[in-house]
């Protein structure tokens, strides 16, 4: 049961993951909407402060989420500090290639997708790996939020065993 969780979140929850924090960060790297500044300030409040435990938990409970799986992907869609890094990667790359496909027709999705997204694949991979790692390893929100043993993960699972050995041994 841990084990096909783990695997699930792995491969579902890193591409979700991925999917979300590139295209936030190349939404805004892009100088061309209102309200830019203050959707990257609110992200970056997100970086400092956290909301807390509690409020944590009563917006979990409010979306329908505790003691679903979910509750381990849908969290963590963006994680800041990659978002950051694929924004500032997607800044750093010369605005006449968006320039000259556009003289060729492309719209913006296409530019994304034919020219920006194939020069990104070591920062795609890259972070990509950080997520992969990330959701093996997690276990914390497994142990706030689900009590249905079929959707614990195996980092749980196995964190249980410890504990529970070591407390036999005293």
């Amino acid at each position: 049961g841990g084990l096909k969780v783990t695997l699930v979140l792995l491969f579902v929850g890193t591409a979700y993951q991925l999917f979300f924090t590139v295209i936030t960060g190349y939404a805004l790297s892009r100088n061309k909407w209102v309200g830019k500044s203050f959707v990257m300030n609110m992200i970056l409040v997100t970086m400092f402060f956290g909301g807390g435990l509690i409020p944590y938990m009563n917006l979990i409970s409010k979306l329908g989420l505790y003691d679903n799986f979910l509750v381990m992907i849908i969290p963590g869609a963006i994680d800041t500090y990659n978002m950051l890094l694929m924004r500032n990667y997607f800044a750093s790359l010369p605005h006449e290639l968006e320039e000259s496909a556009k003289i060729d027709g492309a719209n913006d999705i296409q530019i994304f997708v034919k020219i920006y997204l194939p020069m990104s694949l070591p920062m795609l991979a890259t972070i990509g790996l950080f997520f992969a790692v990330g959701n093996w390893n997690s276990w914390y929100n497994a142990m706030l939020f689900i009590k249905n043993p079929d959707y614990l993960p195996l980092q749980y699972v196995l964190r249980e065993l410890i504990v529970s050995g070591s407390s036999n041994m005293e």
